[in-house]
């Protein structure tokens, strides 16, 4: 049985899959998360390495050249970069092209390694992270900035950060302009001398009453009960209390007896301001099954709750960087197109045959969209830049199956032939031509798919959305369409039902195909020749594969002399 036979005999089953493919493809196009970039994960590895009062020199040679040294033995390793400042060492490992789980492995592979490094004492535990889209291109950021003291901004900032990082979907909220807590203890050598005290014991001293460590398990009963002993200095007036020394008669040198303790913030090394005020910074990420528009919505619901009962007298809190705006424009250009092109199939099938039959190709743009979304949703996609630009690349296609089909078996209503069997001769005749169509222009994009490197990273999703929406159209038209056209088209007369009579039009076309035939040694040399001399305005032209786009932003660079 041939599928136009099946879907015309069972009406009732095909028009229940074509309701619940367009109610769950429109809950699908509602919960598929929404984003300016695709989620793409570069085969990069960064370790970041911060090391307090280093110098370059000492953080090239104790920890850069030793990070190097044990990564080097890892696989597909294509370069290393590695940059070494004062307090801070950083490592780039860009990895050959690779799967997911390659990279996974290879990244498991690094952090093995580098935990082999021995460092210096001083220097922290280093950061290993890999790359994606979300982590250079931030989702939104959200600016606190104001004329208040600078720890009330930052302990409003850290309640912002941590009220975000509640929202669901969102993975990563960086702080930047922000300094972290210090406590300074200034020694005074003329006070250490008098006492006969090293500097040495006083860091011994505060060192030793800085500990948080297990004591080991209590046996109580039944129960078991973890021990530990804790000793973390949290307060600067702690610090002054420590004793250094103590002697039999109860005097006892303190570490205020020999220096100043000041609570205080680590030294500026980045100024960041907003409107000519000193500001901080929220950079928000999300996970790849989020949704921007939604996430962005809240955030901004969140912000205007602080406005309203957090933000004191001469702050203020902005949101700024919104992806959500150019999402929605495309997703707004996806739909006018989507409007517009089901007006021009009805309008140009309504001209040539009939208004019936215009219904029946336009029917298919929504029913193949949102088929289109349910194959989304399971290949793990979502709306995104690259893959709206695919939807709207391809709008033009997906009625072009319909339209083949629904003329063909117009043609044989007007031979005198009942709808049915009207619809599975026409089905019939076109059903390879219609499918070769689509599988060739499959064949055609999927080459995409091929590219390496990080546009062939960005260019994959268009193949993708291209080939499931030519699928959609390909199931709508061979299963849900014939059936349409059995059930509704009714008696239709052999007379032309369209506003234009194709006999002028074929008398003229007709002339000139015949006067081409005849000469067609010499029309196959024209289009040959057109095309050879087309082929130098390539360099005309000019090759971009991702065309520059103004945005309303101004970047200023400002390069100082050294030791500025």
């Amino acid at each position: 049985m041939s599928v136009a036979r099946f879907s015309i005999k069972n009406p009732v089953l095909v028009n229940i899959i074509m309701i619940v493919a367009i109610a769950y493809g429109s809950y699908t196009l509602l919960t598929l998360p929404r984003e300016m970039m695709p989620d793409v994960s570069f085969p990069w590895v960064f370790v970041w390495t911060r090391a307090p009062g280093f110098s370059p020199e000492d953080t090239e040679k104790l920890i850069t050249n030793e990070v190097e040294k044990e990564v080097r033995d890892v696989e597909g390793i294509e370069n290393i970069t590695s940059i070494s400042r004062e307090h801070a060492s950083f490592v780039w490992l860009k990895f050959e092209t690779m799967s997911k789980d390659e990279f996974d492995k290879r990244l498991r592979d690094v952090r093995t390694e580098v935990e082999k490094v021995e460092l210096p004492e001083g220097a922290e535990d280093p950061i290993i992270t890999d790359f994606s889209m979300q982590d250079h291109i931030p989702m939104v950021s959200v600016v606190l900035s104001g004329d208040i003291p600078e720890r009330q901004m930052k302990r409003l900032a850290d309640d912002l950060r941590d009220d975000i990082l509640e929202i669901k979907d969102v993975s990563k909220c960086l702080a930047a302009g922000v300094r972290d807590r210090e406590i300074w203890v200034e020694v005074d050598p003329e006070k250490l001398q008098s006492y006969d005290l090293a500097l040495t014991q006083v860091m011994d001293a505060i060192r030793a009453n800085n500990l948080d460590l297990p004591a080991g398990d209590l046996d109580v009963g039944r129960w078991e009960v973890k021990v530990r002993t804790v000793g973390e200095i949290k307060r600067a007036e702690q610090i002054s209390k420590i004793i250094l020394r103590a002697n039999p008669m109860g005097h006892h040198v303190r570490v205020e007896d020999v220096a100043t303790v000041v609570d205080t913030f680590e030294q500026r090394e980045v100024i960041s301001r907003f409107n000519g005020r000193s500001a901080i910074t929220l950079s928000v990420s999300k996970k790849k099954q989020g949704n921007t528009i939604a996430i962005i919505e809240e955030i901004r619901s969140l912000v205007d709750r602080y406005r309203e009962t957090r933000l004191p007298p001469g702050a203020s809190i902005e949101v700024i960087n919104d992806t959500s705006i150019q999402t929605r424009e495309f997703l707004g250009i996806l739909q006018n197109n989507a409007v517009l092109g089901m007006i021009l199939v009805v309008a140009s099938l309504y001209v040539f045959i009939g208004l019936r039959n215009a219904m029946f190709a336009a029917l298919g743009i929504p029913v193949t969209f949102m088929l289109t979304f349910i194959f989304m949703k399971y290949t793990g996609m979502s709306l995104s830049g690259s893959s709206l630009f695919g939807l709207v690349l391809v709008l033009g296609m997906i009625v072009d199956d319909a339209i083949v089909i629904i003329e063909n078996c117009y043609r044989y209503m007007q031979e005198g032939h009942p709808p049915k069997q009207a619809v599975i001769l026409g089905t019939r005749q076109v059903a390879m031509p219609v499918v070769s169509s689509s599988m060739t222009t499959i064949a055609a994009f999927l080459p995409l798919m091929l590219m390496t490197g990080i546009i062939g990273e960005f260019l994959k999703v268009v193949p993708i959305v291209v080939t499931l929406a030519l699928l959609a159209s390909l199931f709508e038209a061979f299963v849900i369409l014939p059936s349409h056209i059995a059930e509704w088209s009714g008696n239709i007369s052999r007379r032309h039902v369209g506003l234009v009579r194709f006999k002028k039009l074929r008398r003229v076309y007709l002339k000139y195909l015949g006067r081409f035939i005849r000469r067609r040694y010499r029309v196959v040399g024209i289009c040959t020749l057109l095309i050879l001399l087309s082929i130098p305005l390539i360099w005309v032209v000019g090759i971009d594969m991702f065309a520059t786009e103004e945005i309303p932003r101004l970047f200023v660079f400002v390069d100082l002399p050294e030791g500025s």
